[in-house]
């Protein structure tokens, strides 16, 4: 009897073709958050020199990640998101370690990002991957 596996998760940059499957996880992701999440992550992902990762297995998208250029050398990851079937399995680990790499490979010396105290999986995530918590901010949406 053959053992099947799934596929890996492959990580490549979103197109145009995904940005569907981005906002309607971005919203449901983020809704709690941010009431316009789907517009902010809009905006985010064509920000001038904003990068989107796209996590698939196959031609199935699970998750996505942004990141955008603060300064020279700092680079914010400014969202990322993973489908609720997929959590847990390792996708949003894959991005980051994707996007710390994509950073080194490009001189960038800081990956900093924000998250919402309340996003608990979120949190231990990052932290888990050696991010430490610098300051906290408070922040308003309406």
């Amino acid at each position: 009897m053959a053992v099947l596996s799934k596929p890996q998760i492959a990580i490549r940059p979103a197109t145009f073709a995904d940005d569907e499957f981005v906002l309607e996880l971005a919203t449901s992701s983020f809704h709690e958050y941010d009431p316009h999440a789907r517009v902010t992550t809009a905006r985010m992902r064509h920000e001038s020199g904003a990068q989107t990762l796209l996590a698939v297995r196959g031609d199935a998208p699970l998750g996505f990640a942004i990141v955008g250029r603060i300064q020279a050398g700092t680079w914010a990851v400014n969202a990322i998101a993973v489908a609720p079937q997929e959590r847990g399995r390792g996708v949003g680990q894959r991005l980051m370690r994707e996007l710390e790499q994509r950073a080194l490979r490009a001189g960038v010396s800081v990956l900093s990002l924000c998250t919402a105290q309340a996003n608990l999986a979120a949190l231990d995530l990052f932290l888990r991957l050696g991010f430490v918590i610098k300051n906290r901010h408070v922040v308003r949406y309406w």
